[in-house]
């Protein structure tokens, strides 16, 4: 726990195939509400960092709502 500085999170879906299974977080199958417990345990306070993919076409509040979403990861909403 202490030794960890800064977290990268992406997602991963199994329902799709090759490259294509990899996705923003949240939108996979990746267990977050585990994640968060785990983070919590270890009482982690360092960076969360998201790896997203953009969209082919700009949708308004994109970024707010991955900021949205790590924050609860990070256990403060």
């Amino acid at each position: 726990g202490r030794r960890l500085k800064s977290l990268h999170f992406k997602d991963f879906s199994t329902r799709v195939g090759s490259i294509q299974r990899f996705c923003n977080p949240f939108d996979g199958d990746v267990d977050w509400e585990g994640v968060r417990a785990s983070l919590r345990k270890i009482r982690y306070s360092g960076y969360i960092v998201a790896e997203v993919i953009l969209p082919r076409v700009w949708q308004q509040g994109f970024i707010q709502e991955i900021s949205r979403k790590l924050d609860w990861l990070a256990g403060e909403r």
